[in-house]
């Protein structure tokens, strides 16, 4: 018997192979070199490999078997319920709101004027209109 065993993972797919140590005390016993086998290994050796199969053992019948590598199916592309759509159209015009709120303090403490931001607040305006619409539809789903 030689030094060399055939080791598999918990769910028996072989991984390779492992170096096994003498055992002392058989050898002495029965005269000739015995080697210990180690945990989750076999001394049977593997099928060969082969394209599109793993190598599995059958502890039970003691012998290596070929397992089709089945194509892993890919996930359906997530598509967003009419309410999280809605809710990120919210936080998106939520924040645009929140990224101009510098304008209102820069006109209260006089550091400049609504003309010079005439634009800006008419944009803020229409995001006001939207978040407020997009509150009553999300409610309107929320009551159906």
């Amino acid at each position: 018997m030689n030094n060399i065993a055939y080791r598999y993972d918990g769910n028996k797919y072989y991984t390779g192979t492992a170096n096994c140590q003498k055992d002392p005390l058989e050898s002495k016993l029965k005269g000739k070199t015995i080697y210990l086998l180690p945990a989750s290994c076999t001394w049977v050796e593997p099928l060969p490999e082969k394209d599109g199969f793993k190598i599995k053992f059958d502890v039970e019948a003691q012998k290596w078997e070929y397992e089709e590598i089945l194509p892993e199916k890919e996930p359906e592309p997530y598509v967003p319920t009419e309410k999280e759509r809605l809710q990120q159209e919210l936080w998106t015009a939520e924040n645009q709101l929140r990224e101009m709120d510098y304008i209102g303090t820069k006109i209260a403490t006089g550091r400049a004027t609504v003309e010079e931001y005439a634009d800006k607040i008419a944009l803020m305006s229409e995001l006001a209109e939207q978040v407020s619409t997009i509150r009553e539809q999300i409610k309107a789903l929320d009551e159906e």
